[in-house]
């Protein structure tokens, strides 16, 4: 019997809107906390996670019963 592994690593950059500043240093560990639990709500594995004020990388294993759209929907919603 055959057995298949599925590993499927994303990096995503997630904009704010218009690339303003706006994670101040005073709320960056609050939205890096809550993009956390988002991406565990998917059963995604994230490896990293960084950014500046206008923008936030992210690398994650996907869930291979879910799309790249799907999770982003997730975390970004």
């Amino acid at each position: 019997m055959s057995h298949s592994k599925i590993k499927i690593w994303i990096h995503a950059i997630i904009g704010v809107k218009y690339r303003e500043a706006v994670i101040l240093p005073e709320i960056e560990e609050h939205v890096h906390r809550f993009i956390r639990q988002e991406f565990s709500k998917c059963n995604c594995f994230l490896d990293s996670l960084n950014g500046t004020a206008d923008h936030i990388h992210v690398q994650f294993l996907l869930n291979p019963d879910m799309t790249i759209r799907q999770v982003m929907k997730q975390v970004k919603g």
